[in-house]
């Protein structure tokens, strides 16, 4: 926080040097997302308690939460749920036809997106983008906390 554009890539560059050195760094902020891009690990309190802590991958798993995937396609989103129907782990999908989007809620890992955009180029969906999000830290930080305080 406070610093300009420059400073901020010269501190990340700084702290992944040290990370490769096979230092541990403990940093303390509310910038989630300036995080994600330097931390392994994370430890998420909340009113002075250790909600969780580890990898995201292993907070999502341990905490039972899904993962979303963002899909844009060019064409095929009324495909995306016959597609997905029945496949083991997905939970829902959602359909906006009118923004040419879906969200797909799932329980995997990031290993399971690649198959899960096979299955659907595969099947006739034309993708144009896609952006998992559960490994999101302010995502994850608002899914596993209330809003108490200490």
């Amino acid at each position: 926080s406070g610093l300009d554009p420059r400073a901020r890539l010269e501190l990340r560059d700084l702290l992944r040097g040290l990370q490769r050195s096979g230092k541990t760094i403990f940093i303390s902020s509310h910038i989630l997302s300036e995080l994600a891009d330097v931390c392994t690990k994370v430890g998420i309190i909340e009113a002075g308690q250790l909600v969780a802590a580890g990898t995201t991958e292993e907070i999502i798993a341990a905490a039972g939460l899904t993962r979303t995937l963002a899909i844009t396609a060019a064409a095929g989103l009324e495909l995306i749920e016959p597609l997905l129907a029945g496949r083991d782990g997905v939970q829902d999908v959602v359909v906006d036809f009118a923004a040419h989007t879906a969200r797909i809620g799932f329980a995997g890992t990031l290993d399971d997106v690649p198959d899960l955009l096979l299955t659907l180029l595969q099947g006739g969906v034309k993708v144009t983008g896609a952006v998992e999000g559960a490994s999101d830290l302010e995502g994850l930080f608002l899914r596993l906390t209330r809003g108490q305080v200490a």
